[in-house]
């Protein structure tokens, strides 16, 4: 074949790559460097009406997040002729670990397959961003343990280190996801300065829920910078300093979760204490007994002890569980309030937890103390088949009538311990209310329903009168043209008023429906 043959086949052939990677169809990243962790974020843009984009899972098997579609117009009225370009954009985030090429990807656009062209991703290691990058945020996941009991404490440390020179201005901050993990934050943030940047620290406690290999989720944070450039397509330069967003997501962590016995109270290793105001009472007068456990380990997941005395009454208030550190260790309290009000003798049990020591692996015992209370005046104990009679609660409301000045301050250092708090409490809820009360409050019911559904059309009709504002086409353009990706109806709004504008007399304009959407934008 001769030299004149082959070259007609190159033209061909670069005629069809060229239209094959023709302009309609662009592919965009944020950075063709960055450090692991941080996120890259793919833009590829089409032009035309009808595109259809590729399916997009992973790149190089890095899992595709943040999927968006998003419609923009760009208008333009060059030597008296007014012309729209359509355009549809596919954006996504991905996190790469390591070096790679963003394929090419086919796009179809108004029945024409176009391509993007391929993009190289350059990731260098945290250990050596803020040499190679010029500074970058960097994120750290650690755990004190990789190998724990179910139930066992243990500690969760976050590091954001922001580089001295960075120009963040807006940092927002996503914690991991602890799935299979109770979890509670222990302080708040901590800022430390170091010759690597500032170092803002977070940590957690953690336990996990079941046995297994469990991976903790990396965290993630966004930040902002400011840029000076302005918006090339915001024909009024209204936003004149924009800000540039960056995602970066840190390391995993995998724990390998062990079983503890099915029976156990608690993990960790923990004392028990317990005590009462009172071992000798009056009748129906109230003891309050409290029970203390402290130690090594959690506590936030200890079930409420409870108390089933034969003719007593209990009332319990809420627990309260303190979680910290000390020692490096996690350490927890638990505290919890109990009333007991009688008018025989009785006897509080003693309460017996099972603990897994997860350090010695040992399952053993703790147990609280056992308190006998005296009724003074009253012979006996409270058996299983006594409960206090009509006649003895007389006697005892009797008897409270009869208390003294002195004894009422004594008595009343709260209302967990008011014995009045507890009858009042007793009454209300066995009281029964007249039937010309209920029959009022009837009518109170139906006369308030009536005012406010009048009181509401009197204020819809208002509301109606006041709208009486027409907005001019410069003032409309103004208030809508930022929002012109978001509905249909502000889209062609837009081009109308842009048409008219620009001297078009044949388009005809909804002053109502323009009022309508202007006011449905600004009421956003």
């Amino acid at each position: 074949m001769s030299i004149r043959g082959n070259l007609k086949y190159i033209i061909v052939l670069y005629l069809l790559a060229t239209s094959l990677f023709a302009s309609s169809v662009k592919l965009d990243i944020s950075s063709s460097e960055v450090v692991d962790g941080s996120a890259v974020n793919v833009k590829i843009t089409a032009e035309g009406k009808n595109v259809q984009f590729p399916t997009i899972n992973d790149i190089g098997g890095f899992e595709v997040e943040n999927k968006n579609i998003s419609t923009n117009i760009e208008s333009s009225y060059i030597n008296g002729n007014f012309s729209t370009k359509n355009y549809k954009v596919l954006s996504f985030d991905f996190y790469p670990e390591t070096n790679l090429t963003i394929p090419s990807y086919s796009v179809k656009i108004d029945g024409k397959v176009f391509k993007t062209k391929p993009k190289e991703i350059i990731v260098h290691k945290a250990s050596e961003s803020l040499v190679k990058t010029g500074g970058s945020f960097v994120l750290r996941l650690k755990s004190n343990k990789k190998s724990v009991y179910v139930g066992e404490p243990f500690l969760v440390t976050i590091d954001i280190v922001e580089p001295h020179n960075s120009r963040a201005v807006r940092i927002e901050y996503n914690p991991p996801v602890f799935k299979d993990f109770f979890s509670q934050q222990i302080g708040g943030e901590q800022k430390m300065d170091t010759p690597q940047g500032v170092i803002h620290r977070f940590k957690y406690m953690l336990s996990a829920k079941k046995d297994g290999t469990l991976t903790i989720q990396p965290p993630k944070i966004k930040i902002a910078t400011s840029t000076l450039s302005g918006n090339n397509l915001d024909p009024f330069g209204m936003f004149v300093n924009d800000l540039r967003w960056q995602s970066v997501r840190g390391n995993s962590v995998t724990v390998d979760s062990k079983a503890t016995p099915n029976d156990v109270d608690m993990v960790g290793h923990f004392k028990v204490s317990s005590s009462v105001d009172k071992k000798i009472t009056k009748p129906n007068k109230p003891v309050t007994y409290t029970i203390k456990i402290y130690g090594d380990g959690t506590l936030d997941d200890l079930a409420d002890p409870k108390f089933d005395i034969p003719g007593v009454t209990v009332y319990a208030d809420d627990s309260k569980v303190k979680t910290g550190i000390q020692n490096g260790k996690v350490v927890s309290t638990y505290t919890r309030k109990y009333v007991f009000i009688s008018d025989k003798s009785f006897t509080i049990p003693s309460l017996t937890f099972k603990e897994f020591d997860y350090v010695t692996h040992k399952v053993t015992k703790i147990r609280s103390k056992r308190f006998n209370i005296k009724v003074a005046g009253v012979l006996g104990v409270a058996s299983s088949k006594q409960t206090p009679s009509a006649t003895s609660a007389q006697t005892a409301a009797k008897q409270q009538t009869l208390i003294t000045k002195k004894e009422k301050v004594d008595n009343n250092r709260s209302l967990f311990e008011d014995t009045n708090y507890y009858k009042q409490k007793a009454k209300s809820e066995n009281r029964e209310y007249p039937l010309w009360i209920i029959l009022i409050a009837f009518l109170v019911g139906i006369v308030a329903t009536v005012t406010a559904q009048y009181l509401y059309r009197l204020a819809k009709k208002s509301k109606v009168v006041k709208k009486i504002k027409h907005y001019e086409i410069d003032e409309a353009l103004q208030i809508l043209y930022p929002h012109t990706n978001q509905d249909k109806k502000i889209e062609e709004m837009v081009r109308k008023l842009y048409e008219i504008k620009n001297g078009n007399k044949e388009i005809k304009l909804d002053r109502k429906e323009l009022d309508k959407i202007v006011d449905k934008v600004i009421g956003q």
